[in-house]
């Protein structure tokens, strides 16, 4: 076999063992599957933000980094608790159960989520406590209720 099909080999095998050893990891751990997703998904979204709906020619590395942190310590982990006590009330696949869970949802963890980011990332923003009531109290309903 000539070497550069050996080596081709070999990567792909390693490949293959670090692919099978994510996966058991990520089923011992389901939350980590969330928490890297999250890592990926909210610098990703704020990068197409800036770029192609505020048009600016700079990103904001600080801003993607608040998001990035946010989503990955405390947006994976909140709503992984929620699916988690949501799974466990409401188990069946049927269309009950998951009206149950959309309308409870609506009415508990989506409000805890706007509070938590509008309260969380104006703390990553270095700003005060004051600040952050302030941030809530000016965009929780106009959000909520649109």
């Amino acid at each position: 076999m000539p070497l550069r099909w050996a080596i081709f080999h070999q990567v792909k095998s390693g490949a293959g063992l670090v692919k099978s050893r994510t996966v058991q990891v990520f089923d011992k751990y389901p939350i980590l599957r969330g928490m890297v997703a999250y890592s990926v998904i909210w610098p990703c979204g704020v990068v197409l933000q800036e770029k192609f709906i505020a048009k600016k020619k700079n990103i904001d590395y600080d801003r993607i980094m608040r998001f990035s942190m946010f989503g990955t310590f405390y947006v994976a982990p909140t709503l992984y608790c929620w699916l988690s006590i949501a799974r466990r009330k409401w188990p069946k696949p049927t269309l009950s159960h998951s009206l149950k869970k959309a309308l409870v949802e609506q009415v508990t963890y989506t409000p805890f989520a706007m509070i938590s980011f509008y309260f969380g990332m104006t703390l990553l923003e270095g700003k005060t406590v004051d600040d952050g009531l302030h941030e809530v109290s000016h965009k929780f309903w106009p959000t909520y209720l649109p």
